[in-house]
């Protein structure tokens, strides 16, 4: 049996789907880490695994109070080391990344407690610890489970984003192609090609029309996405592809040499390990632009917090 999407989620594209897979996230990120500190708590000190110093028990209502500044501490670090991609969630490279994140989070943890408290043994280092090991892997866990749903709705066509490919045929473009080719559930879906009659190569991908009637093309074939593929397409032509596509919801990207990637100025993006140039993002509308305007809120209040 298939997996069975709600009928609001159908009707979303792939930014929206992002921001509220992201969303998600956070949410999961917070009752984690909250879940975390709980069941630290209870190893330390009512599971007897752990053997016991002299001294009361220190009563669970404290270790509430540790929540809020642990889970600001471990946001703050995971949107600053860029965990909050959905692109490379449930890679080994984003294990690795978690687990400096935890490294950090501790420490930071600890100092912080130092600065409220001024010395160290305010809480249980042990339950400090033990909840930073138990976040790394329930965090890491929830964004694999995140990443299977993900691919799954992609599949059913769900959330993807129609892009085309602007510029003739040559070895870079080719490795782009390939690249989409070889993950059918990435969430992108390679329409056609935009270039001029002669030359081009039909066989690889469709042939959608000439550079000219960009705007015409966009409207007709939904493109959600365009990737301009440099130094085939000219800096002037890109420039009029531009001014073509003003007020279009369509996002434009260029495919660089490598040379061209590492000069300033540029937003630079790596598309499944392809260095892109984003000229112009799609605007956010509707429920999308809400989403992403929630998310920062949420970061804002937890900072100010």
């Amino acid at each position: 049996m298939g997996l069975q999407v709600p009928a609001y989620i159908l009707s979303m594209n792939k930014k929206t789907l992002d921001h509220l897979l992201i969303a998600l996230t956070v949410l999961l990120d917070l009752c984690f880490i909250a879940t975390a500190v709980v069941v630290a708590y209870w190893v330390r000190f009512e599971s007897g695994w752990i053997p016991l110093h002299e001294g009361d028990i220190p009563p669970l209502d404290d270790y509430f109070r540790l929540i809020p500044l642990m889970a600001i501490i471990w946001l703050m670090t995971l949107k600053g080391l860029r965990l909050y991609r959905l692109e490379s969630n449930a890679t080994f490279s984003a294990f690795w990344t978690l687990c400096k994140t935890t490294s950090i989070a501790f420490i930071a943890t600890l100092a912080a407690l130092f600065l409220i408290y001024h010395h160290y043994d305010a809480y249980s280092r042990w339950v400090i610890l033990l909840a930073s090991g138990f976040s790394l892997v329930w965090l890491f866990l929830g964004r694999l489970v995140l990443h299977r749903f993900r691919q799954a709705i992609h599949a059913q066509g769900v959330g993807v984003s129609r892009i085309a490919l602007i510029g003739n045929y040559d070895a870079h473009s080719e490795k782009f192609i390939a690249v989409l080719k070889a993950k059918p559930n990435s969430g992108y879906e390679l329409v056609g090609i935009i270039a001029e009659k002669v030359g081009a190569d039909d066989s690889a991908v469709p042939y959608l029309g000439e550079r000219q009637d960009i705007r015409v093309l966009v409207q007709k074939h939904r493109l959600d996405t365009l990737f301009i593929a440099s130094p085939v397409v000219p800096n002037d032509t890109t420039l009029q592809i531009l001014q073509a596509c003003e007020g279009v919801p369509v996002q434009i990207n260029v495919l660089p040499k490598l040379s061209e990637s590492i000069r300033g100025g540029t937003a630079i993006t790596f598309f499944e390990g392809i260095p892109v140039l984003q000229l112009q993002e799609t605007p956010r509308r509707g429920i999308s632009g809400i989403v992403k305007r929630l998310i920062d809120i949420l970061f804002s209040v937890f900072t100010l917090i």
